[in-house]
């Protein structure tokens, strides 16, 4: 189960995707009904359905303007709500850029009423790279400094390493394809990844090291799972307090974690104060605050478009850079992914149209959403 409409998948979501469309019988399901306010219902289904235009008409009186400064005006506007309000809020932007500075506007404003307290730390942690296990198969995509996890033998156990093992990267040759290696006991070995046999999702993972601010009061996700211990990927917890042994932290379950700051989770935080659209997928709340530069160009598509404008019930602010620029973005980009066996099944003679297509967002004309929607949208 899933919607189609929000972002694709290049590695386990694309072969259902190619499936679908070479006939896998499947339930198309049309009603959407998170939204309470009609308005908002029908923006996200003109989006749905690729009528950019109508949504933003629908959505206008909704939209804040403030070029250069959108994740500061979308951080001041959350910092107006009730403490009950701004829990039940997503603040969703398009790039983890956006989003760390937003997660440090946000931070300020608790700081500066008192919600963020207490004795700081600053406690050293890891950030996903963010890269594909293809990515993940050559030597260019590895940087001296970045930590990679490793989550299988194969392909690795004659250098000694095991599942579960992280190495840190001390230097890399793409024309050769090695990557110099080396692991908590400054034992040094030189892998080839392009070796690696291609494996699932999550087999091998690479992170930057980074430093956190934490005091009571800050919210956390994990970046990272312990299925062991039942933590997984962007679920939230609350910091309880934080010294310099521990971390103590109240779970979505209402149980206390009391977390060694030497523990290997407790370098898999991050702050969870706004989110990007990828991690936005599934989740809703009452309101919402969606965040849109179109200088991302690569990211203002429709795709992330419709996850902003979607995840919220009852209400939703959208702080843009400039309001045209956007929805001619948006409108030109859809923001799909491409696989390999799409571009190989091409035709010689069609491979440099389908290219072109893909780069300008242009594609078939969506299908007609309701009648009584276009109604709508005739009296706005």
């Amino acid at each position: 189960m899933g919607d189609e409409k929000q972002l694709g998948g290049v590695e386990a979501g694309k072969p259902f995707e190619l499936l679908q469309k070479n006939g896998m019988p499947t339930v198309d399901m049309r009603q959407i009904q998170r939204q309470k306010r009609h308005e908002l219902l029908a923006g996200v289904y003109m989006a749905a359905y690729g009528k950019i235009d109508a949504s933003f008409k629908l959505l206008d009186d909704k939209i804040i303007e403030a070029p250069g400064r959108e994740a500061e005006t979308a951080a001041r506007l959350w910092g107006t709500f009730t403490p009950e309000r701004r829990d039940d809020t997503l603040v969703v932007c398009q790039s983890n850029a956006v989003r760390n500075r937003m997660n440090a506007e946000m931070r300020a404003q608790l700081k500066s009423e008192g919600a963020v307290d207490g004795p700081e730390i600053t406690q050293d942690v890891l950030l996903s790279n963010h890269l594909t296990k293809e990515d993940l198969r050559l030597a260019q995509f590895y940087v001296a400094g970045d930590r990679i996890l490793f989550r299988q033998r194969r392909g690795v156990k004659r250098l000694g390493i095991k599942s579960g093992d992280m190495l840190t990267v001390r230097a890399a040759n793409a024309d050769k394809g090695v990557v110099a290696l080396e692991n908590d006991k400054g034992e040094k070995k030189e892998w080839i990844p392009a070796d690696m046999p291609r494996a699932e999702d999550g087999a091998l993972e690479s992170f930057r090291p980074a430093e956190l601010k934490l005091q009571a009061g800050d919210r956390v996700k994990w970046t990272r799972s312990d299925s062991q211990r039942g933590f997984r990927t962007n679920e939230a917890a609350d910091i309880i307090s934080v010294d310099e042994n521990r971390i103590v932290m109240r779970l979505p379950t209402g149980e206390t974690l009391d977390l060694a700051r030497d523990d290997p989770m407790a370098s898999a935080l991050d702050y969870a104060y706004a989110m990007t659209a990828d991690e936005a997928q599934g989740k809703d709340r009452e309101n919402g605050i969606g965040v849109i530069d179109s200088k991302e160009k690569s990211l203002t598509s429709r795709r992330r478009f419709y996850i902003q404008i979607s995840r919220s019930e009852s209400d939703l602010t959208l702080v843009v850079d400039d309001k045209e620029a956007a929805q001619k973005q948006i409108e030109r980009f859809k923001g799909d992914k491409t696989s390999a066996l799409e571009i190989t099944e091409a035709s010689k003679d069609d491979l440099g149209k389908a290219l072109e297509t893909e780069q300008s967002g242009v594609e078939a004309p969506a299908q007609e959403p309701d009648p009584q929607l276009d109604l709508e949208i005739d009296r706005s």
